[in-house]
């Protein structure tokens, strides 16, 4: 009897399971589309994910954070000035007239006479920016003919070019300056001595020009003989050889 009671006991739960399954397959559609409208088979898929998900560590992150914790600041850049126990240079006036000319001036040498100690003339000449508009070498003569600058006369510089010498007119030709000069250039109060050094300053000062080799003097547009009765020849151009005697 116990047998045939296990026997019916089984048959009765497969039976039951079978009516499970069946009932299960029938109504699948219903049931699985209830479980999408409650998410519930969202919600278990997506904690098996995460049990399944295992994070990353990112330590190079970690160790850059570290760094910049620990990362001393860099001291303030320093620019150390090389030439400060170097003397301060004051450019030479002349010097810097040359750096920086203009196209319309020329720094020229003007040749005046300075006096030495025992009261003899020596030929000796200034540094002068000369600005002009057409002619370079006249506005240089009568720059030199003109009065002298102060710090020119503190250093001793004179001319005897007479003061009221005029240049009426210029002309280069050949090499040849030939310079027309009024009545009153003729006439030096420091006798053939001034009219020498005179002559000298005008004579340098023009030859200073590289178009310029030789210089004829001309009084009122003449050509002369002598500057007053025993002057200096001036009939022919002069150069600066003209007085080596």
């Amino acid at each position: 009897m116990s047998r045939k009671k296990s026997s019916v006991g089984c048959l009765f739960w497969i039976a039951l399971i079978l009516l499970v399954l069946i009932v299960l397959l029938v109504k699948y559609p219903q049931i699985s589309k209830a479980m999408d409208t409650t998410g519930i088979l969202k919600m278990t898929n997506s904690e098996k994910k995460d049990k399944q998900k295992v994070p990353k560590m990112h330590h190079t992150d970690t160790e850059n954070e570290t760094k910049e914790i620990n990362k001393i600041p860099d001291e303030p850049e320093i620019t150390e000035n090389t030439t400060k126990d170097e003397p301060v240079r004051t450019p030479d006036p002349e010097e810097t007239v040359t750096n920086n000319t203009p196209e319309n001036m020329r720094n020229a040498r003007l040749y005046f006479i300075r006096e030495d100690s025992s009261g003899n003339f020596n030929l000796s000449y200034s540094k002068r920016p000369i600005f002009y508009d057409d002619s370079p070498l006249t506005k240089t003569l009568n720059s030199l003919i003109g009065p002298l600058s102060t710090g020119e006369l503190n250093s001793g510089l004179r001319t005897l070019i007479p003061s009221k010498a005029k240049l009426l007119s210029i002309k280069v030709k050949n090499g040849t300056a030939i310079l027309n000069f009024n009545e009153s250039f003729r006439y030096n109060t420091f006798g053939v001595e001034g009219l020498k050094f005179q002559l000298q300053q005008i004579v340098y000062t023009a030859t200073e020009f590289p178009t310029v080799n030789n210089v004829q003097i001309l009084i009122e547009n003449k050509r002369i003989d002598f500057l007053e009765a025993e002057g200096i020849n001036i009939s022919k151009p002069l150069n600066r050889n003209s007085f080596n005697y």
